[in-house]
């Protein structure tokens, strides 16, 4: 692998010689920020010589939106952009507006004024004459559940096969304005220069084979992408999704029962939800089999055995779902849970077949509700899902960290990398302290008691009595760990968990929440763990780090991929611990406190676990930040 690593900026008119003073000025950024002058001609070399994946770490606060649109732009190249978050993809289009947009299809309105779902052909109907008319558009029903997506052979007026858009013999330019919101925006996606979307929307259809190869990726935030390319095969089967596509009689519904009804009802759902065991054949149950969890301590015959079980289970799923579908039995929503739900059991079907690349846990041993599948590695099927659809690639993050483990994880070949690495901040360091002086309680997954969060509330007040007119964020890491710490500050200091904003699971909510507190010049503290990364907090004056982002070992995934890996685990914490770090001060003239208030952040942060300090992981000037401000 090919490294380039730099300590402090270079000359400020590197970028004049190499890109063209003149091409800034008439640019979106036309005071280009040290960090871009410096790495932007770099870049462009590498790419230039051919080389196939670039990896470039770059500080926070280095406008990495600018390196997404400059690079397409000098190349002339067409380019597709990924973000990891929609908030990030939306703060995309805020600051670069000529960048073609497109995400999933629910956040697009159909333009027929319909309920969400409708199965009416003749209210349908209907409402195509009018929104042909040009006499309504829908402000109830979302694209995702508009009839184009759950009726089947539904010819609708305003969208397209995505196939048609690569034949040359089509022609949409006479109606590109009529097609609905969505279907419009994935139109001026395909034929735009850059295709800006989010890593999820990208991998879910480029496999398919219907979108062009492009000349260049560029991936923002590119330490999320292993993650996301984990979540595209990870499944979870639960007793709610088989009561719904199955007509399972609930809990609710059998408590609301009486008498002999309530027994049939009970009969019923235990007959249907036992667990399925192949010797049962057309008497078998749909529940889930009696296959333990993988632990640490399973054995690979076990581990074998239980994946061919699990496979003939999806196999005999599918098939029902296949012959439900066949005979229209789903419809509106339904039928789009059943279509998602059948496509995600037919992806794990074959891939269990690699049976030692995963793991499964139950929430429940003896009487499971849910199972969760996930894989150990992706970077056998990278290529597949996303890294083919350039010809070269950017990975771009402020905390790539372990080059080595993002590679490994990611499949791409050494031998064809350049990783490049800005290993200074372009902001004073007087305007970005991080103390660790002050200790809240253990929060550790099986350690943490009431005395803890007691001890946790009491470091979090004493930070908030001393910013009373600022705002401010905290970071819990869990979402288990925030419900406890807003019930912790409630209870001992009402005062400061007056101030406190806080969003449920909802993203509708969170939205809200996050608009309505960036938008507040009060003293309100947000506390999410939406916000661990990727939130831009340049209005925001302290933030408190409440744990260290240690995976939980008890998760058989993380377990057995830190026992594969063991530089994985500290890599990711490493990363994820800076990306915390990073959320307050967000350019030059931003000034921002951070605190690390877990107790045992200077054991890991000098000593670390096999004596490798956590601290030869991070930024060197993330390290300069902490250790310029100890007591």
């Amino acid at each position: 692998m090919k490294e380039l690593i730099f300590t402090h900026p270079t000359p400020s008119d590197t970028s004049k010689t190499q890109v063209g003073d003149n091409y800034f000025r008439d640019s979106p950024f036309p005071n280009p920020r040290k960090e871009q002058s410096h790495v932007i001609p770099i870049i462009l070399k590498e790419l230039q010589e051919g080389q196939k994946n670039i990896i470039v770490e770059l500080p926070t606060g280095s406008g990495k939106s600018a390196l997404s649109y400059f690079l397409p732009k000098l190349q002339d190249v067409d380019a597709y952009v990924l973000t990891h978050l929609k908030g990030l993809q939306e703060q995309y289009v805020r600051e670069l507006p000529m960048m073609d947009n497109i995400m999933g299809k629910g956040n697009y309105k159909c333009k027929l004024n319909i309920p969400q779902g409708c199965m009416d052909e003749k209210v349908i109907q209907e409402a195509i004459s009018l929104a042909q008319k040009g006499q309504s558009d829908s402000d109830t029903c979302s694209t995702d559940l508009a009839p184009c997506s759950t009726m089947e052979n539904f010819n609708c007026p305003f969208n397209f096969s995505i196939g048609d858009l690569a034949k040359e013999e089509t022609d949409f330019s006479d109606i590109s304005t009529n097609f609905c919101g969505y279907y419009e925006s994935l139109y001026s996606a395909f034929y735009g220069q850059y295709f800006l979307t989010n890593a999820s929307y990208l991998v879910s259809l480029w496999p398919l084979g219907i979108l062009p190869q492009r000349d260049l990726l560029i991936v923002d935030e590119a330490h999320n992408l292993s993650s996301t390319l984990m979540n595209h095969f990870s499944m979870q089967i639960n007793h709610k999704s088989l009561e719904s596509l199955f007509n399972i009689p609930s809990w609710e519904e059998i408590k609301e029962a009486k008498g002999e009804v309530k027994a049939r009802l009970l009969r019923r759902r235990n007959n249907i939800l036992k667990a399925w065991n192949p010797k049962d054949g057309d008497d078998a149950g749909l529940g889930i089999p009696a296959v333990p969890s993988i632990t640490t301590q399973t054995s690979q015959r076990i581990w074998q055995m239980g994946a061919k079980v699990f496979v003939g289970y999806i196999k005999n799923l599918s098939k029902t779902l296949h012959h439900n579908l066949k005979n229209k039995v789903y419809s509106g929503e339904k039928l789009r849970e059943a279509k998602l739900f059948v496509e995600q059991l037919d992806k794990l079907g074959i891939k269990l077949g690699d049976w030692e690349n995963w793991v499964w846990s139950k929430n429940d041993e003896l009487n499971p509700s849910k199972i969760t599948f996930k894989p150990l590695s992706i970077k056998s099927d990278a290529e597949k899902l996303i890294h083919s659809c350039a010809k070269q690639r950017v990975y771009m993050s402020a905390t790539i960290g372990d080059v080595e483990v993002f590679c490994s994880e990611l499949g791409l070949n050494p031998q064809e990398t350049t990783f490049i690495k800005l290993n200074y901040s372009p902001f004073d360091i007087e305007n970005r302290p991080i103390y660790t002086h002050l200790k809240g309680g253990n929060l550790t997954y099986k350690g943490k008691t009431e005395d803890d969060y007691f001890q946790t509330a009491k470091a979090i007040a004493e930070i908030c009595w001393k910013y009373r007119d600022k705002k401010g964020l905290i970071l819990p890491y869990t979402k288990a760990i925030q419900k406890d710490v807003i019930e912790a500050l409630n209870k001992y200091h009402p005062v400061i968990g007056s101030r406190l904003k806080s969003h449920s699971n909802n993203q509708k909510e969170r939205d809200e929440v996050f608009e309505s507190f960036n938008r507040s010049s009060g003293n309100d503290v947000l506390i999410s763990t939406y916000a661990n990364q990727g939130y831009d907090g340049k209005d925001v004056d302290f933030c408190i780090i409440v744990k260290l982002p240690f995976g939980s070992i008890a998760d058989i995934q993380v377990r057995k991929k830190m026992e594969m890996n063991p530089r994985w685990y500290r890599a990711k914490t490493a990363t994820e611990l800076t990306q915390m770090c990073g959320r307050v001060v967000r350019s030059q003239d931003d000034v921002g406190h951070t605190y690390i208030i877990d107790p045992s952040f200077t054991y890991h942060f000098e000593k670390g676990v096999g004596n490798i300090p956590l601290k030869t992981e991070m930024p060197k000037y993330v390290v300069e930040s902490i250790e310029s401000n100890r007591c």
